[in-house]
């Protein structure tokens, strides 16, 4: 929830609920993109990343998360700020990796001028592929000293978490269903 300032949060999800009521309550809640997390045997954790009404979405396997608690880095960032997205570049040469890359760009960024976010960028949200799999590292944006805010080189980057890995396992063409259009 804190990652994006535009979220809309459905605390009323019951066990008996299937993945096929998502998109029904993503228009409830006149939700474009959902993230959802589902939690196999109190053991395994998977993220859906989808469009809603009509799709794609796709389905991963959250891997070695740590909290920002967990963490206890040193920097920070404003509640309801913009993140600024960025991508490894083998997120632009094969077709799975692009579709995912938009699906988090729709998701993880901010709508210009939306009424809960902050008119500048304070963080970084890093999205990297290694292994098949895709990294996810949260980092501050700040100046190295106060007299450095207006000088882009003089700028760094402490990471703060949260973060964890996504093993991608399925792209589907429907939103949280049908035709599988990648498989890991």
């Amino acid at each position: 929830k804190k990652l994006m300032p535009h979220h809309k949060a459905e605390a009323k999800w019951e066990k008996k609920q299937t993945l096929k009521d998502i998109p029904v309550n993503c228009e409830l809640k006149s939700c474009n993109n959902c993230v959802f997390f589902e939690v196999r045997k109190k053991k395994e954790l998977y993220m859906w990343i989808g469009r809603v009404p009509g799709g794609p979405s796709a389905k991963f396997q959250v891997l070695n998360v740590h909290t920002m608690g967990e963490l206890k880095m040193s920097g920070n960032c404003l509640l309801h700020s913009r993140p600024l997205l960025s991508f490894d570049k083998k997120f632009d040469e094969e077709p799975q990796y692009k579709l995912m890359k938009e699906m988090f760009v729709q998701a993880f960024g901010t709508p210009m001028n939306h009424p809960k976010s902050k008119p500048f960028f304070d963080h970084v949200i890093s999205f990297m592929v290694h292994d098949n799999k895709i990294w996810f590292r949260h980092y501050q944006i700040a100046p190295l000293t106060e007299d450095d805010r207006e000088k882009a080189e003089r700028i760094s980057l402490t990471e703060i978490g949260p973060r964890f890995v996504l093993d991608p396992i399925r792209i589907f063409d429907g939103a949280f269903a049908g035709k599988t259009s990648y498989q890991n």
